[in-house]
């Protein structure tokens, strides 16, 4: 049985084509990795770990095995079936990570007056107080893939961006890159992204705030290159609003 993306659906798919699923889930971004990859990773937590005084309450990556859920909302379901790999290897310097983001993002959003909305209802007041409604355009756009396209050069712009606005040490820098290296286990093997260790998976503990940093940076790309436009997002949605903006300018 194998659960929905987005609702409380359940499928029933036979085991040839749960394993077909995985796999291509699995091998459309991961290679098989070095044996002594998981170990490296998990040493140089410990450092990290060591450093703040926390050995004792920080476990290492638990092997816990990837798996998927069925996009079933997209178009031309169930003839064409796809499917969101989520790898629930999470490691623990994602919470310390996780702690760091939320004060930089707050500071960036705070200094900064970026619209970036955290709930539904943040978008919905921003709604409610436009005026004249009946003479804007609305803009919007969702980005494809958000965790898994965020790289490495554009995590390091996204951080670089943060600290123009807030100090970042290079020990939090630190902890905030060892956190991005992952690894995923299927099949009684150690998979990494064919790019690289660094990723930005789903479930991790500090996703959710990586994701809100790196949108805060393409936030402040916007306002810069198109100040006309009152634009926020949401996660992965944005939406935005033109007032007498001619056409050809759209």
């Amino acid at each position: 049985l194998i659960s929905a993306d987005k609702t409380r659906n359940l499928y029933r798919v036979n085991k040839n084509d749960y394993d077909k699923l995985m796999r291509d889930s699995v091998t459309a971004n991961y290679e098989k990795a070095n044996k002594n990859t998981e170990n490296s990773i998990n040493i140089a937590a410990k450092h990290i770990t060591q450093r703040l005084g926390i050995s004792d309450r920080v476990e290492s990556i638990a092997k816990k095995a990837a798996y998927i859920t069925i996009k079933d909302h997209k178009e031309n379901f169930p003839n064409n079936i796809r499917c969101r790999l989520i790898n629930p290897a999470k490691s623990n310097i994602g919470k310390i990570s996780q702690q760091l983001l939320q004060n930089i993002n707050e500071t960036i959003r705070t200094d900064l007056d970026l619209q970036q909305w955290r709930s539904t209802s943040d978008a919905l007041h921003w709604f409610k107080n436009l005026e004249n409604k009946n003479k804007l355009k609305f803009i919007q756009l969702d980005i494809v893939d958000f965790y898994p396209s965020i790289s490495k050069d554009l995590f390091d712009a996204a951080i670089e961006f943060a600290s123009e606005i807030t100090p970042i040490t290079a020990e939090t820098r630190h902890i905030l890159h060892n956190a991005r290296q992952s690894i995923l286990f299927h099949n009684d093997t150690v998979w990494k992204k064919t790019t690289g260790l660094f990723d930005v998976t789903m479930g991790s503990y500090d996703g959710c705030e990586v994701c809100e940093l790196v949108g805060l940076y393409a936030l402040h790309k916007m306002r810069t290159l198109f100040p006309e436009i009152d634009f926020g997002l949401y996660r992965d949605d944005g939406l935005g609003t033109l007032r007498n903006t001619p056409r050809t300018k759209l």
